[in-house]
């Protein structure tokens, strides 16, 4: 027996739950970016460990909620054309939609970097070389994930219209 299809409710909840998401990950890696910039500043040794381990706790946290965000962000943009499957679209409309998809996905790349490069202005070397290896980490598993998400959504695509 196979699922019955999503109704148009089912995918305007998912719609709007991914959208509070979204907005609260974003505000939380924006705290969570305030903070590191605060402690990093307000630290009387940021070169002792117990700073360094709560630094690299706090970029931890920055960069899983970042990582969030993207995930949630692509689920946004594969849910909208699930739910109007049968209009054709433009390749003015997909290269708009990549376009800034790929955007997207570089600036909050570029984002994480930045905490790196803080470490690296107060000369704490060996954070941001964790920081960075933790990154990279985060930035291939959003992007396997986002591009599953467009494969999916293609493969449903395509079926739907046969």
């Amino acid at each position: 027996m196979s699922e019955p299809e999503p109704t148009e409710e089912f995918y305007t909840y998912l719609l709007n739950l991914s959208r509070v998401r979204a907005s609260v990950l974003t505000f939380l890696s924006g705290f969570t970016f305030t903070v590191i910039s605060i402690f990093l500043n307000q630290l009387p040794d940021p070169t002792s460990v117990m700073s360094q381990v709560t630094l690299f706790f706090l970029t931890l946290l920055f960069e899983f909620f970042l990582f969030l965000s993207v995930w949630q962000m692509t689920i946004i943009i594969s849910c909208a054309p699930a739910r109007i499957v049968g209009i054709s679209y433009s390749r003015v409309f997909k290269m708009e939609v990549a376009t800034f998809s790929m955007l997207m996905f570089i600036g909050l790349s570029l984002l994480g970097m930045s905490v790196m490069l803080m470490f690296l202005l107060w000369n704490l070397f060996y954070l941001a070389l964790a920081s960075c290896v933790v990154w990279i980490l985060f930035i291939v598993i959003a992007y396997s994930l986002i591009r599953k998400n467009i494969r999916r959504t293609r493969v449903r695509i395509e079926s739907a219209r046969l």
